[in-house]
């Protein structure tokens, strides 16, 4: 886990890998990169994956959206995420308890409800 100094935290801020794409998330001021990460395996379930499931059975989302969360409990910040498709189309979205929007690429970790696991 990359863990930036005191001095470099302020310049650069390494979100972490996104379950959306394989990759991680790269932010330096004006800067906001996503580079591909060769862990993610191509027969895991990416976030789309779990989008499509919950959509299908009419279930939110467990999310944990942002910043890394510690290893102890990572899902010590997660939060609920409705899945939703536009009628007739293919595009799946996400949004909060509070009706905004959730960005995909912004998701750390995901599950449905009663789901121990979860995807990283």
């Amino acid at each position: 886990m990359y863990r930036p100094s005191a001095a470099s935290s302020k310049s650069l801020r390494i979100c972490g890998p996104s379950i959306g794409s394989g990759s991680i998330r790269c932010v330096s001021g004006f800067l906001d990169e996503m580079i591909p990460a060769p862990w993610h395996h191509r027969d895991e379930p990416t976030v789309h994956d779990l989008m499509e499931r919950a959509h299908a059975l009419g279930f939110p989302l467990d999310v944990v959206v942002g910043t890394a969360p510690g290893w102890t409990d990572p899902w010590s910040r997660a939060e609920r995420a409705h899945v939703m498709k536009e009628t007739g189309g293919w595009r799946l979205w996400l949004l909060d308890e509070q009706g905004r929007g959730v960005d995909v690429e912004d998701v750390q970790i995901a599950r449905l409800p009663g789901d121990r696991g979860g995807q990283r």
